[in-house]
């Protein structure tokens, strides 16, 4: 059987080799573009060189990532370099190096110089929100997030940041708000419900837990059957449900709602643990078992 560990280790090791070249892309293409003349405005650039700026771009924050500042640096240089210094797309990208680098200080000031030139530039907005979480400092993430959303509104990216962040400060009202605007733009996108399922889980209350209920299970289906946090999720909310009813006329719980999802889910995670990870199988089953069993009042 396929052990979860050795997979995680092959992802780790595939995302390490396609950083690693994209350190050697980055270098080739730093030569490849010195030399060029600075973009004309009016006659615009060939295909192939706006192609090469916008593989730039991603490169400055894989190589950042890598902790090669110097190409990132080069990169976003060339880019300031090519588009000139009122450019809110090069400033974007050197922020990012600078950003990476632990230069938060003078990434934004570079943001803040190029957002008084283009004070609603996505790019930049964005940015300036990295800078605030890179300081830690939430209350101004959020404030500069829901600046973004004001002209930015139909980033889903955004408002799904934003609301992890009114959750991670237990603002579950504002949270959901977020979630629901993210669900709406992507009905059919599991991670979108699997996330709103969480946020009402924890903000508690049975109409709550009988909706995220509901979320898990489009989570579910929406991935074939394949998300091991909704199927968790599904279970905990079922048990949830039975904790809070009762039968009066012998004092036992029933199985109320949620039960037949809960019943499929167990019997689904049990078959991955024992395809994917079979050492596991003997901790884990006594424990959804645990889960869907009805309790005894």
């Amino acid at each position: 059987m396929t052990d979860r560990r050795v997979d995680d280790a092959v992802v780790a090791s595939t995302t390490a080799r396609t950083l690693l070249a994209s350190v050697d892309e980055a270098r080739a293409l730093i030569v490849n573009l010195r030399g060029r003349a600075r973009v004309n405005p009016l006659r615009g650039a060939s295909s192939a060189t706006r192609r090469a700026h916008a593989r730039a771009e991603t490169l400055v924050k894989r190589c950042a990532a890598m902790g090669d500042f110097e190409a990132a640096r080069t990169l976003g240089g060339y880019l300031v370099e090519r588009f000139g210094e009122d450019s809110a797309r090069a400033r974007a990208a050197r922020a990012a190096a600078e950003r990476a680098a632990g230069e938060t200080e003078k990434a934004e000031k570079m943001i803040e110089e190029g957002l008084e030139r283009s004070p609603y530039d996505q790019r930049l907005m964005r940015s300036r929100v990295a800078c605030a979480l890179d300081r830690g400092d939430e209350r101004e993430a959020i404030e500069r997030l829901c600046e973004y959303l004001e002209t930015h509104g139909a980033d889903e990216e955004a408002w799904s940041a934003l609301g992890k962040l009114y959750a991670g400060r237990g603002e579950y009202d504002k949270a959901l708000f977020c979630y629901e605007e993210v669900v709406c733009a992507m009905p059919f996108d599991a991670n979108a419900h699997r996330k709103m399922a969480e946020v009402l889980y924890t903000a508690g209350g049975r109409e709550n837990v009988r909706d995220a209920k509901n979320h898990f299970a489009l989570a579910i289906d929406f991935t074939s059957g394949k998300d091991v946090r909704a199927m968790y999720g599904a279970i905990l909310c079922a048990k949830r449900l039975r904790e809070t009813e009762t039968d009066d006329t012998d004092g036992v719980v029933p199985k109320g709602e949620g039960a037949a999802l809960a019943d499929a889910a167990a019997e689904r995670l049990l078959q991955r643990y024992a395809m994917e990870n079979e050492s596991m199988l003997r901790v884990v089953r006594p424990q959804i078992k645990r889960l869907v069993a009805p309790s005894e009042g």
